[in-house]
């Protein structure tokens, strides 16, 4: 009986070291405090995780709507941020403004 496995934590571990590498290289430019380190670590986390959540096949943890409790998470970490994309876009519309 052979299995088809797929390694996701070991892909999990190096889509991580991507992403540091890639977040250290925008720390290293000039003007890193404009670059939202963060914002980038959750977008590009939060879609990594969501879609090696449909490889793991793991409902031990939990299913909420269909979805991993993971997955479920990371679409929360999207609405947060939608919301955080247009109070920032208001608040330069505001400044422009006056």
């Amino acid at each position: 009986m052979q299995l088809n496995i797929l390694p996701v934590q070991l892909i999990e571990a190096v889509f991580n070291v991507i992403i540091f590498l890639f977040l250290f290289w925008n720390l290293k430019q000039s003007d890193w405090k404009n670059r939202n380190i963060l914002v980038k670590y959750l977008t590009i986390y939060s879609c990594g995780r969501f879609l090696l959540e449909i490889f793991r096949g793991d409902t031990v943890r939990g299913v909420i709507g269909g979805i991993s409790f993971s997955q479920f998470i990371s679409v929360l970490i999207w609405l947060g941020l939608v919301v955080w994309y247009f109070k920032k876009k208001s608040r330069i519309k505001k400044e422009n403004v006056l």
